[in-house]
């Protein structure tokens, strides 16, 4: 996951790190983006973009989605 993450980030500017884990159960997994943007709401938008198309296009992720939580 992590690779096609990576993969689809080095075309955004400002991606500094990824970072992944995961429950052993196969239940929710966190990302974790650092970035660099002037804004938080920014840099949400930027790690949002990320996963949405990594979602889309990778087969490797097919029956994959995102929870969204609150900070």
């Amino acid at each position: 996951m992590l690779d096609i993450l990576w993969f689809v980030a080095s075309f955004e500017h400002g991606v500094e790190h990824l970072h992944a884990d995961s429950s052993e159960a196969g239940g929710a997994g966190h990302l974790t983006f650092f970035v660099r943007a002037p804004t938080r709401e920014r840099a949400v938008a930027l790690a949002r973009g990320i996963t949405r198309r990594a979602l889309a296009n990778s087969p490797g992720l097919t029956g994959w989605h995102v929870v969204p939580i609150q900070p």
